[in-house]
């Protein structure tokens, strides 16, 4: 299997999203209004328009724009989370992005080969088994602040299917052209060697480690 982009531009908008949406909350988990989900989603996708310009600006020669934006990702992300020195805040971005990384391949690549006809279970089940750990804590440390699992997808899913779309173009250009079903397949076929490409950037797991 060609090696993959999983973080995805998304996943850091996602962190910029979610605590617009609850920066005026309690520490009560609250539910959203239409209004705020429509702010989050209109927010994850001005983010992914500028991880994009992000990503063209240092992309290499001959590399995969997906391997580029994974880079514009992993560094905005880091960036984001080391300039925020309100504990709150900080546990927002580290859970929204660590469950953004965990949703977008668990239900967003799930569903995308779902609708190509491949049912992508022995993928999930080797992802889960790589990261479950790491998204238990994240819904853990953002439950406390309302950001739970329904949120991150409510405001993220458009900008997520929309990046998973042009990582599964990309790799299956990487595997020499094949078509949806053959590259779902192939994932299912590679699960657990597919999951080894797909890396949380060290330093956000080493921060929900702490």
């Amino acid at each position: 299997m060609p090696r993959t982009n999983a973080t995805l531009a998304a996943l850091v908008a996602l962190a910029f999203a979610v605590p617009a949406m609850t920066a005026h909350a309690d520490d009560a988990p609250r539910a959203s209004t239409p209004e705020q989900i429509a702010l989050g989603q209109g927010l994850a996708e001005a983010k992914a328009r500028q991880l994009t310009d992000r990503a063209a600006r240092i992309r290499r020669p001959d590399e995969p724009m997906s391997d580029a934006l994974k880079r514009a990702a992993d560094e905005a992300a880091i960036e984001s989370l080391g300039a925020s020195t309100d504990p709150r805040q900080r546990a927002i971005k580290l859970s929204a992005s660590v469950q953004g990384f965990y949703l977008v391949n668990s239900v967003v690549r799930v569903d995308y080969c779902a609708r190509h006809g491949v049912d992508l279970a022995p993928f999930a089940a080797a992802f889960a088994r790589a990261y479950g750990d790491d998204h238990r804590r994240a819904v853990a440390l953002g439950r406390p602040h309302g950001v739970d699992e329904a949120l991150v997808l409510a405001t993220g899913r458009t900008a997520m299917e929309r990046l998973m779309a042009d990582n599964m173009r990309d790799l299956a250009a990487q595997a020499g052209g094949l078509d949806d079903v053959a590259l779902c397949e192939a994932i299912n076929a590679n699960a657990d060697a597919f999951t080894a490409t797909i890396v949380l950037a060290p330093e956000l797991r080493a921060a929900l480690a702490e």
